[in-house]
């Protein structure tokens, strides 16, 4: 579902296996970031990681781009946004505490599904639902803002697991489930309008995208959502359209 697959027909490979199992690097990323950040006139503002493909994809292991980023970064103090599938991330976690103490970070760590049998066929090769909330518990522990992004949501194929996912982000520690940047999608035009309710419940808000959805499913999506964000006692707003990085 990943809607940064068509950009591999640029390179003459294809958006499916090739988007999967070519993967590219660019060692010189860190010290064109440096020169940037260094470019008179230049003013800071959030830099993501992860809103195209994944940040932390398994060439990342040799290559160590991301954790070179992440260093400059720290070292000036930059404020940067993470989404990311790999549990890889806890890596970096001396990295992202730096930035934390000074609130200069935040990450988003994607959960669609917590069937593993339809992680498979989602999203081949990436980490558990499992491994992805012990990695959103070690983020949360060493006091790394950390949301939970419930993303694609797909109707008849993972819509039903809503209440679980917000559950089990929830119990894990996660204090603001959002969304996260990317795809888009035909939806009804209120659907993209933040619903704020339970205002009472400080401590979990949550943001469920919408992928793919009709006009009556998002409907009776924002119903089930109110109600659910009632039964897990979260804040719910009900988001539209966004995709997720990495290799969905």
């Amino acid at each position: 579902y990943c809607y940064a697959r068509p950009t591999h027909a640029c390179l003459d490979l294809s958006p499916g296996l090739d988007f999967e199992s070519r993967l590219f690097a660019r060692p010189s990323l860190p010290r064109l970031l440096i020169d940037e950040l260094s470019a008179s006139g230049y003013r800071p503002a959030p830099l993501a990681i992860g809103g195209i493909t994944d940040g932390y994809q398994p060439i990342e292991h040799e290559y160590q781009i991301t954790r070179a980023v992440l260093e400059t970064l720290a070292e000036t103090r930059h404020p940067t946004l993470l989404v990311t599938k790999s549990a890889m991330i806890e890596r970096d976690i001396d990295l992202l505490e730096r930035l934390a103490r000074n609130r200069l970070c935040s990450v988003a760590i994607s959960l669609p599904t917590m069937d593993d049998g339809l992680k498979r066929i989602m999203e081949p090769r990436v980490a558990s639902a499992t491994a992805r909330l012990k990695t959103v518990r070690r983020l949360v522990d060493a006091g790394i803002p950390t949301h939970a992004l419930i993303a694609p949501i797909i109707p008849a194929i993972n819509d039903r697991e809503i209440e679980s996912l917000l559950a089990a982000a929830a119990a894990a520690g996660v204090d603001v489930l959002a969304v996260g940047v990317g795809q888009r999608a035909d939806v009804a035009d209120g659907a993209g309008r933040r619903r704020e309710v339970l205002p009472g419940h400080p401590r979990h808000r949550v943001h469920v995208p919408l992928t793919v959805l009709g006009r009556v499913h998002v409907a009776v999506l924002a119903d089930e959502v109110d109600r659910i964000g009632r039964h897990v006692g979260a804040l719910v707003a009900l988001g539209a359209g966004v995709g997720l990085a990495g290799h969905g």
